[in-house]
């Protein structure tokens, strides 16, 4: 019976604040909560190009959480789709070899200009990639 209360009780937080998901081969964790995903975590192991998707089990990716990137040391190219709307804090931080953060053509609120990311209008720089 207690191992029933627990386990009911772990599925209402679940549902509550959103479920972080992990594919098998897919270095990155989502949180999904209603109709919009979060990139929450990248295994530290990832290594070269990494395009984050713009859907993910039928939701858009709108946006990219505090610390995602951190300490993926090999990860060496990011590509952030149209969808991504927010970036949150130290998001690529300490990723010393991404040499190159590309953002779609289409996003509303990023940009980049040679590799380097801002934000839309080119007047913030987000991120100098270490790479």
């Amino acid at each position: 019976m207690k191992k029933l209360l627990i386990t009911t009780f772990a599925a209402a937080v679940m549902l509550l604040f959103g479920a972080v998901n992990e594919v098998n081969g897919d270095p990155l964790k989502y949180e999904v909560v209603g109709d919009t995903v979060t990139i929450k975590d990248c295994k530290e192991t990832a290594s070269g190009p990494l395009a984050i998707p713009s859907i993910y089990e039928g939701k858009p990716v709108t946006s990219i959480g505090d610390w995602a990137f951190y300490g993926c040391t090999k990860l060496t190219r990011a590509t952030i789709p149209d969808s991504v709307t927010a970036i949150g804090y130290a998001a690529f931080s300490k990723c010393v070899s991404l040499k190159s953060i590309d953002v779609g053509e289409g996003n509303t609120e990023y940009s980049s200009v040679d590799g380097v990311l801002f934000d839309k209008n080119k007047t913030v720089l987000i991120h100098f990639p270490a790479g």
